[in-house]
């Protein structure tokens, strides 16, 4: 009786998950879009794709007059930081209090990032794999 329980308490966490999965992709999305459109620039071009094992979010925006120090501070703030019992923590935090530039949640949610800016066009790539 007792394997059974755990088994349906396993079972339960990974349900609650994979509900809570695309609500995870938007804050993503959401807390990326937000900073750049607090500098003031807009011309934002969103790409998601989904498959069985990831989640992969592509941003490109052209006329990106970014400096150094910024694509610096993004790089540090979508490092990935994810961990599963850490994620669910963070997760119940951004539910309470999400703050749009606090790119650390961000980073927690994912496993993958690039921040690229090239030729005045800013590409990010974020990827979560699910599981």
């Amino acid at each position: 009786m007792q394997a059974f329980l755990c088994l349906l308490l396993r079972l339960s966490e990974r349900v609650t998950r994979m509900i809570n999965e695309p609500n995870k992709i938007a804050m993503i999305l959401s807390g990326i879009v937000s900073v750049l459109l607090e500098r003031g620039h807009g011309n934002i071009d969103v790409s998601i794709k989904r498959d069985d094992k990831s989640t992969t979010i592509i941003i490109i925006q052209r006329q990106a007059t970014y400096t150094d120090t910024f694509i610096e501070w993004l790089k540090k703030g979508l490092k990935p930081r994810r961990k599963g019992v850490v994620e669910e923590y963070y997760w119940r935090l951004a539910d309470m209090n999400f703050e749009s530039d606090n790119l650390n949640l961000v980073g927690a949610l994912i496993d993958e990032s690039e921040v690229q800016l090239k030729d005045n066009v800013l590409r990010i790539k974020v990827a979560r794999y699910i599981g």
